[in-house]
């Protein structure tokens, strides 16, 4: 009605005379504190909003859940609400199905919580904390849970109600309460999963990323590291605190019950599974149970499916197991025997070893003795170059280490390990692939193929000889490319290193290093069939005094 305007005369309505009393709070809600009501996702969308399949499923678990539980809530309900919860008609429409759970009455529901067992309560509770976010339910349920010892079934639907609950709508002490209750009712090892439905609340997250004080000192120490999976992993956002914690949130996360982690959607999956695998290399049995059920909810597409089979297999390798890891190889390499390394990785770890190491290539024993080969090394869960030779080596094996160690940061690989004794062996990084045939591929280069891999070894070539290492040759088998297309000086053996690194060191290992370098530039050139250099380039080489001057022409002409 207007302002100043009255009721038409006769349509005034009687007064009544006040008894006295006071008035029931529960009738004097202020305006504020009626548009501050906790809503759900359910409720944020508009009613005309279609559902999305995975709120559709919720809803028919919702439904069956009030279908349990109808006589006990004394629900009423019209006939279009009664098919619904029954599961004769599909829900669709977000208003009705608003509608529908907005039914439940919160008297009656603290009437029936008094009538039942502590167990049959909990389970009532648990189903309600679903789909409600009153504040009033969550905190009777962890009274209910405290009361039935039933701790461990009330992560998921705690995970759940905490993720819905409005905290700017709640009171100091409520909040208090839930949280002090959460630190009373669940372990350590449980905490985490609760947390991590406090972290999805954005009302949380912005009361914690403010101010983390006031929180019980067993949950702020965890939230930190929740803080940083759930922007990454759930958001893919920035990590707003640092690695370590990351790492360690995601170890929290993985640890969550199969359904939980099945339930996220396909992208949060894959982000999951992918930094999991690194965050928990060698770690607990339950991580592999979690990174399993991961495994187990993707897509058969063949090129994904393996690529993620492959990371679980060498997480089951750097735990120690082998058996495991055999298992997955033999499904992988029946299920994608085109699209997966599967078939041979299986036949290696049944050939030759070196400790842990196995051969993804030719095995030693068929080759000279330290010549790199291929290898997998479980330890470090990497694919790794490996040199070895019999105890007459241990001397070669330190030296061509130390090689490597002062080679670091110039376009070879870094090492991993060297060991010596019986079967002494150096293990470097791989950074790339060995033996390209640089001077057959030289046949079918591009221009730009041609250009960057005479760059890319021209560039090592002076790097090495600015550390006072040199080396006797380019041959094809020292020499490698990467995904990247860029290559690499993978074999050192036979480089030579002057005791100290001095002007004179220096000039003789780079004067070496040019006429190596020269030799194969030009042969590259000569062999080229696709491409022609300019007869500029090949007199800039040619020309060349020293290795800066056969970089510079590289890059120039």
């Amino acid at each position: 009605m207007e302002p100043g305007k009255s009721l038409p005369k006769g349509s005034q309505p009687k007064r009544r005379r006040r008894r006295g009393g006071k008035k029931n709070p529960a009738e004097t809600k202020t305006a504020s504190a009626v548009l501050k009501q906790p809503k759900t996702a359910l409720q944020e969308k508009p009613v005309d909003a279609p559902l999305s399949p995975s709120e559709v499923s919720a809803m028919k678990q919702h439904f069956e859940f009030l279908k349990r539980h109808r006589k006990v809530l004394r629900l009423s309900l019209n006939a279009q609400e009664d098919l619904l919860l029954n599961g004769v008609k599909e829900p669709s429409h977000r208003g009705i199905c608003r509608h529908l759970l907005g039914k439940l009455d919160k008297g009656r529901v603290l009437s029936a919580a008094e009538r039942l067992g502590p167990v049959e309560r909990t389970r009532m509770l648990e189903g309600i904390v679903r789909f409600s976010a009153d504040v009033t339910y969550l905190l009777l349920y962890l009274e209910s849970v405290k009361e039935s010892a039933a701790q461990q079934e009330a992560t998921g639907a705690l995970n759940t109600a905490l993720a819905q609950l409005d905290f700017d709508a709640i009171s100091p002490a409520q909040m208090c309460k839930v949280l002090d209750l959460i630190v009373e009712l669940f372990t350590d090892e449980q905490r985490p999963q609760i947390l991590f439905g406090l972290l999805r609340s954005a009302s949380f997250r912005k009361i914690f990323d403010s101010s983390s004080e006031g929180l019980p000192d067993e949950l702020a120490g965890v939230l930190l590291p929740l803080r940083a999976a759930e922007a990454v992993v759930l958001h893919d956002r920035p990590n707003p605190c640092s690695v370590q914690d990351l790492r360690v949130g995601i170890q929290h996360m993985i640890q969550a019950p199969r359904a939980t982690l099945c339930a996220y959607p396909a992208s949060v999956r894959a982000r999951l599974f992918s930094l999991a695998v690194e965050a928990t290399r060698g770690g607990a049995a339950s991580s592999g149970q979690g990174l399993t059920a991961l495994l187990e909810s993707f897509s058969r597409d063949p090129r994904e499916h393996s690529a993620a089979g492959m990371k679980m297999v060498v997480w089951l390798l750097a735990a120690s197991r082998e058996k495991d890891a055999k298992r997955l190889l033999s499904a992988l390499s029946k299920a994608h025997p085109k699209a997966s390394d599967a078939a041979r990785w299986l036949s290696a770890l049944d050939k030759e070893r070196l400790g842990r190491l196995f051969f993804l290539g030719r095995s030693p024993s068929k080759l000279p003795p330290m010549r790199f080969v291929e290898a997998f090394d479980p330890i470090c869960g990497a694919p790794v170059f490996v040199a070895s030779g019999s105890e007459e080596h241990s001397g070669i094996i330190e030296s061509l280490a130390a090689i490597y160690e002062r080679s670091a940061g110039t376009g070879v690989p870094t090492v991993i390990r060297s060991e010596t004794g019986k079967r002494p062996h150096l293990v470097l990084r791989r950074e790339a692939g060995v033996g390209t045939r640089g001077d057959q591929e030289g046949r079918k280069f591009t221009e730009d193929g041609f250009r960057n891999a005479c760059r890319d070894i021209a560039t090592a070539m002076d790097r090495l000889g600015r550390v006072a290492i040199s080396l006797p040759g380019l041959e094809p088998w020292r020499l490698g490319k990467d995904a990247g297309g860029r290559r690499w000086i993978l074999d050192l053996s036979g480089a030579s290193m002057a005791g100290s690194v001095e002007l004179d060191t220096i000039g003789a290992a780079s004067s070496q290093n040019t006429k190596v370098l020269k030799a194969w530039l030009l042969k590259l050139a000569h062999s080229s069939t696709a491409y022609l250099p300019s007869p500029e380039w090949l007199t800039a080489v040619d020309g060349a005094s020293d290795c800066p001057a056969l970089v510079r022409a590289v890059y120039r002409h």
